[in-house]
C-alpha cells in the first residue's frame, strides 16, 4: 500500500453536460436523451458537483502487473479486486457489446460534418469548439441542434482529452462520424468504447508509478471515470457505508451510479488518508462485484457471454478467476494484507520505490524466467490454497476454503484479540469464508501435502523430507 498524495482529475463533466441539455433543448429534443437505452440513466443519476476519485487512486496505487489487456486486477489488504467490463456495465448501464463490424466506416462523412458546423478548412475540432457551439444554439431551434448535442454529450463524457485550451487534441474522430447518425448513436456500445479508453488511461497513469511521484502532483484520468471512481466504494463495504449514502426513488432497473451518490460534506471531497483511515484493516472485500436479481437482467440486455472476449493468457490471473468465479471460493494473501496495513501505520514515512513494491506480488508473463523462479511465484500463490483446508498455513499464500455440496458453508474462526496484534503477530491469519453451496472443482494447482503434528498444527510433509526428518516423526517447528 502507498501513501502518494496527488491531485487525480477528470475530464468527465456529467453535471455540466445534463444541465447545459436541459437548459439549451427542447421538450421533444431532450426526450431522446431520456428515453435513450443508454443515456439515460445520466439524467436519473444525482448530479455531483466535484469527482471524489481518491478511492480510485488508493486502488491504482494496488494494482498489479498483468499480461491482460482486457481487465485489470489491484489487491487491497490481500485481496485482489477486480475490474473489467462487466464491473463497468454494472455501474455504468452503458451498453458494453462487441463493436458492429468495421464500426470505424459507420457514421457520416467527419470532414463534411466538420465543415458543416465548423467552418470549411477546419482540421481539428476541440471541446472548446463544442462547448462554444453548443451554447450558440440555445437562443432558438436550430438544424442540427441534435447532431452537436450528441457529440457534446460523448466528447464531454465517454473520451476526453488530457489537455484542454489552445494544445488541446482534436475531440475523437468517431464521435464526429456518430454524430450525424442518430440511429447509430442508439444502438452503438458506447461502454465498450468507454472500457477501452479506460484500459489505456489506468495503465498510462500506473506505468508512471515507476518513476518518483512528487507530493500533489496532477494526474489526468480523461475517459469515462465513474465506474473506475465507485469501484472502490462497490468492492470495500467499510469504505461504501462511510463515504456514500443510498439515493431514495431510483428505478430498480438503473445501474448502480443511480442508486447511491456520496454523503455531503463540507469540503469538495476527502483525502487519501481518510479513505486509508477508514479503509483499515478490513477483510471483507468483494474480489469480484456479484449482480443482484435486476441487474442480472441488465447485464442480459448490454454484455455478450463472458467468454466472447478472448485475452491474453496470464497464468496466475487466469487461477485467480479459476478460483472466484468456478470454484466460488476466496482468495487472501496474508503477506500483503500485513504489508498494506503496516504501511498505512508509516504513512509518514517516505514510501519506497512503488515498482519493487508491486513486484512482490507479480503476476504477468516474465521473458526468459528459469524454472526455480516459476516455481516459486507459483508456491507464492498456491501454499496456501488447499482443497479442504480450514486454516492457512504459516507465511504467505492465498486462503481459500473449498465448497461442500449442497449446503451453505460459513466458516466461523475465532478472532484476534485485536487486529493490529494480528498484523504484528507470526501465526496464521483467521479469515471467515462463506460458499455459495455448489460443488467446486478440483484446484489446478499442483497441492502441497500437509500432515499435522500432535497439536494439531498443519506443516508440508514436503518441507519434513528437506530438512531430513526421521521418518514416522514430526519435525518441529
Amino acid at each position: 500500500m502507498f501513501n502518494i498524495n496527488i491531485k487525480l482529475s477528470g475530464r468527465c463533466y456529467i453535471e455540466k453536460v445534463v444541465k447545459t441539455l436541459e437548459k439549451v433543448l427542447d421538450d421533444r429534443e431532450l426526450k431522446w436523451f431520456k428515453t435513450h437505452p443508454q443515456f439515460k440513466h445520466f439524467f436519473h443519476m444525482y448530479l455531483e458537483e466535484n469527482h471524489k476519485s481518491q478511492g480510485m487512486w488508493m486502488l491504482m496505487l494496488c494494482m498489479v502487473p498483468s499480461s491482460k489487456m482486457k481487465e485489470c486486477w489491484f489487491v487491497v489488504n490481500g485481496v485482489p479486486i477486480r475490474y473489467s467490463l462487466r464491473e463497468l456495465g454494472l455501474i455504468s448501464g452503458l451498453n458494453c457489446r462487441s463493436y458492429p463490424k468495421n464500426y470505424e466506416s459507420l457514421g457520416g462523412d467527419s470532414s463534411k460534418f466538420v465543415a458543416k458546423y465548423f467552418g470549411e478548412g477546419k482540421k481539428k475540432v476541440t471541446l472548446k469548439d463544442v462547448d462554444e457551439k453548443m451554447e450558440s444554439m440555445k437562443s432558438s431551434k436550430v438544424r442540427g441542434r441534435m447532431n452537436i448535442a450528441v457529440l457534446y454529450f460523448l466528447a464531454n463524457i465517454i473520451v476526453g482529452k488530457t489537455k484542454t485550451g489552445n494544445t488541446a487534441a482534436g475531440v475523437e474522430h468517431f464521435f464526429l462520424r456518430a454524430a450525424s447518425d442518430l440511429d447509430l448513436c442508439e444502438t452503438f456500445p458506447w461502454g465498450r468504447f468507454a472500457f477501452d479508453q479506460n484500459m489505456k488511461d489506468i495503465r498510462n497513469i500506473v506505468k508512471n508509478l515507476n518513476v518518483i511521484v512528487p507530493e500533489g502532483a496532477n494526474k489526468v484520468f480523461p475517459s469515462f471515470i465513474i465506474p473506475m471512481e465507485l469501484l472502490a466504494y462497490e468492492a470495500i463495504p467499510a469504505l461504501d457505508r462511510h463515504f456514500r449514502e443510498a439515493v431514495v426513488e431510483v428505478e430498480d432497473s438503473c445501474p448502480r451510479m443511480c442508486k447511491s451518490r456520496f454523503k455531503k460534506g463540507d469540503l469538495k471531497g476527502f483525502a487519501l488518508s481518510e479513505i486509508n483511515s477508514q479503509l483499515g484493516a478490513t477483510k471483507d472485500i468483494h474480489s469480484v462485484l456479484a449482480p443482484s436479481h435486476d441487474e442480472k437482467q441488465l447485464l442480459a440486455l448490454i454484455m455478450d457471454d463472458e467468454d466472447i472476449d478472448q485475452d491474453v493468457a496470464d497464468y496466475i490471473v487466469d487461477g485467480w478467476k479459476s478460483i472466484l468465479l468456478e470454484e466460488k471460493s476466496e482468495i487472501f494473501f496474508q503477506e500483503m494484507f500485513k504489508k498494506d496495513v503496516n504501511s498505512r501505520k508509516n504513512k509518514g514515512k517516505k514510501a519506497s520505490d512503488p515498482k519493487n513494491q508491486l513486484m512482490e506480488l507479480y503476476v504477468g508473463e516474465e521473458k526468459n524466467r528459469n524454472q526455480e523462479d516459476e516455481e516459486n511465484r507459483l508456491n507464492f500463490l498456491d501454499a496456501d490454497y488447499h482443497g479442504g483446508g480450514e486454516e492457512a498455513n504459516d507465511g504467505a499464500g492465498c486462503s481459500g476454503k473449498k465448497q461442500t455440496e449442497g449446503d451453505n458453508v460459513e466458516e466461523n474462526v475465532e478472532k484476534d484479540k485485536e487486529e493490529n496484534e494480528e498484523v504484528g503477530g507470526e501465526g496464521p491469519t483467521h479469515v471467515t469464508r462463506r460458499t455459495s453451496g455448489r460443488t467446486s472443482k478440483k484446484s489446478q494447482y499442483k497441492q502441497t501435502p500437509f500432515t499435522e503434528d500432535k497439536k494439531g498444527k498443519k506443516r508440508s510433509t514436503k518441507d519434513e523430507k528437506k530438512k531430513g526428518a526421521p521418518k514416522g516423526k514430526k519435525q518441529k517447528t
